[in-house]
């Protein structure tokens, strides 16, 4: 996939990439080089752009708007050159502490509590599978307040795959390990209009989760939870 992409291609998908992640509207050639300050001008830029488009990097959602990327995009996102980001320190903090507060309490609650505390720094949806179909999850509004979730399709869909969230967590539970592991799009066993970001505390679980639109901050979320499996490995 990345040997069809020239060095410049790749630049430009990456700052589109970027963009929209951070602001969930169509990215314009314009914008690219004026906020990005490019060598090249934006007529240049529609050419490269066009090109991205035609491999199935890019989509347009209206005649006349910029681009957005595709799944394929997130999917060269990861893969090229993804680092899990270093959280910071308030973030470090408020996890810390609320699993501080926990301690000497009943360990469920405090995994509970964590969930929350992930929820509110990350923006998405946590999941916790305890054991098979022994789970939980909070951050629900955070996910149905996002851009996405006006498309009455994806919010039917996402629905659907709550009522099923049992049997759907219990196939995952088995599939996945200590290891941050990144599931985009059609690859997502929750919901393929969605990713989810997933870490397995140990072979007998709990698995902590992460699940939001495709268009969310990976390298971030990720550090997330790999500090949250941290903390869950020396809760006593």
């Amino acid at each position: 996939m990345l040997t069809m992409l020239t060095q410049r291609q790749k630049e430009l998908l990456q700052a589109i990439i970027n963009e929209y992640i951070k602001t969930a509207e169509p990215v314009g050639s314009v914008l690219l080089v004026d906020k990005y300050k490019l060598d090249i001008s934006s007529a240049t830029v529609r050419n490269e752009m066009l090109e991205l488009d035609a491999q199935d990097f890019l989509g347009q959602p209206h005649t006349s708007s910029g681009r957005i990327p595709t799944e394929r995009a997130y999917q060269f996102f990861v893969s090229e050159g993804f680092k899990i980001k270093k959280i910071t320190q308030n973030q470090k903090d408020k996890l810390a502490k609320t699993i501080k507060n926990c301690r000497g309490q009943d360990k469920r609650q405090g995994l509970k509590d964590l969930a929350k505390s992930l929820a509110d720094l990350s923006g998405e949806l946590i999941l916790l599978a305890f054991q098979d179909n022994d789970f939980y999850y909070t951050g629900l509004t955070n996910l149905f307040s996002k851009p996405e979730f006006r498309n009455q399709e994806i919010v039917c869909n996402m629905s659907t795959a709550i009522d099923h969230l049992d049997a759907r967590l219990a196939k995952l539970f088995h599939k996945v390990d200590d290891q941050a592991r990144i599931f985009i799009g059609s690859q997502n066993p929750i919901d393929q209009n969605l990713s989810l970001i997933t870490v397995k505390i140990s072979q007998m679980g709990p698995l902590i989760a992460l699940l939001g639109p495709m268009r969310m901050d990976y390298e971030t979320n990720a550090g997330l939870l790999e500090y949250s499996k941290e903390l869950i490995s020396n809760f006593k």
